[in-house]
């Protein structure tokens, strides 16, 4: 994809859920407008896919949204790399495989929180 124009240039994006569908989509977006993107997910095969195939400024990281050390991991390399996020997608969604009826309440509580 190339560069459109400039507007989000010196801006750093962190993208979650960016192996696939909107995350990829809004990955791609930013990256286009000239952001230094973070593609984070949790499937590190596709989302290092998606990163190569964007190039220069964009960056995949292997994030679980549930696991805050790893937001810590991730954002605190994004500053001492000197790019501090100014963008959050949080495109990532926790699912259960269980039908509604058959899924918990903790189980949605986990879903939604």
């Amino acid at each position: 994809m190339t560069t459109h124009d400039a507007r989000l240039r010196d801006t750093c994006a962190l993208v979650t859920g960016a192996a696939r569908g909107i995350g990829a989509a809004t990955a791609e977006l930013f990256h286009a407008h000239g952001a230094t993107v973070y593609l984070c997910d949790v499937d590190d095969e596709l989302g290092n896919s998606v990163a190569a195939k964007l190039g220069a400024r964009a960056h995949y990281r292997h994030l679980d949204v549930t696991d805050e050390s790893q937001w810590n991991r991730v954002t605190t390399e994004m500053a001492e790399r000197g790019h501090p996020m100014r963008i959050l997608v949080n495109s990532a969604g926790a699912a259960s495989k269980a039908s509604i009826m058959q899924t918990s309440v903790a189980e949605l509580r986990r879903m939604i929180d």
